[in-house]
C-alpha cells in the first residue's frame, strides 16, 4: 500500500514539475524556431539585394554603351541610368547599416548633377565651341555614373559580406 502511495506521489511530483518546466522549454523552442525563420528571411533578402545590385550594374553598363554609341550614331536610343529604389527599400528594412553607403552614393550623384548643370551652362555660353561639350555630355554622365556605381556596388557587397555573417546567417 505504501508503495502505491509513493508511486502516486512520485507521479504527481513529476507531473507538477512538468507543468512548470514544460512552458520554459516550449518558449525556448519557439524562440529557436523564430530565430531560424528570421535567418532564412535575411538570407533570402540578401540574395534579392545581390540580384538587384547585379541588375543595377547591367543597366549602368547598358546606359554607358548606349551613350557611347549615340555619339557615333544619332539614331541610337539612349538608356537611362538605373535608380536605387528597390535596393534602398531592401536595405532600409533588412540591412539598415548599409544605408550610409547608399546615402553617400546618392550624395556623390547629386554633386555630379550640379557639375553637369554648371558645365551645360558654360557650354551654352560658349556658343559654337560648346556644342562638342554638349554632345559628349551624355557619354560623360553615363560613364561617370557607371564608375561610381561599380564602386558603390563593390562597397555594398563587401559591407554585406562583412556584416551578414555577424547576423548569424551561416548557422542553420
Amino acid at each position: 500500500m505504501i508503495e502505491g502511495v509513493i508511486q502516486v506521489l512520485a507521479g504527481g511530483l513529476l507531473a507538477l514539475a512538468g507543468t512548470f518546466v514544460g512552458p520554459f522549454f516550449q518558449r525556448k523552442h519557439e524562440k529557436w524556431r523564430a530565430d531560424r525563420d528570421d535567418r532564412a528571411i535575411l538570407r533570402s533578402k540578401a540574395e534579392e539585394l545581390f540580384d538587384e545590385l547585379d541588375q543595377f550594374v547591367a543597366k549602368s553598363q547598358a546606359a554607358s554603351l548606349a551613350a557611347v554609341a549615340k555619339m557615333q550614331d544619332d539614331t541610337v536610343e539612349g538608356k537611362p541610368v538605373p535608380e536605387l529604389g528597390r535596393v534602398r527599400a531592401i536595405a532600409a528594412i533588412y540591412f539598415p547599416t548599409a544605408l550610409q553607403l547608399i546615402d553617400t552614393f546618392e550624395t556623390e550623384n547629386l554633386e555630379f548633377i550640379k557639375w553637369v548643370g554648371t558645365t551645360t551652362e558654360a557650354a551654352l555660353k560658349d556658343g559654337e565651341a560648346g556644342l562638342s561639350v554638349l554632345k559628349s555630355l551624355p557619354m560623360v554622365m553615363a560613364i561617370k555614373h557607371q564608375q561610381r556605381g561599380s564602386k558603390f556596388v563593390s562597397d555594398l557587397r563587401k559591407h554585406l559580406a562583412d556584416n551578414v555573417p555577424k547576423m548569424e546567417l551561416e548557422k542553420s
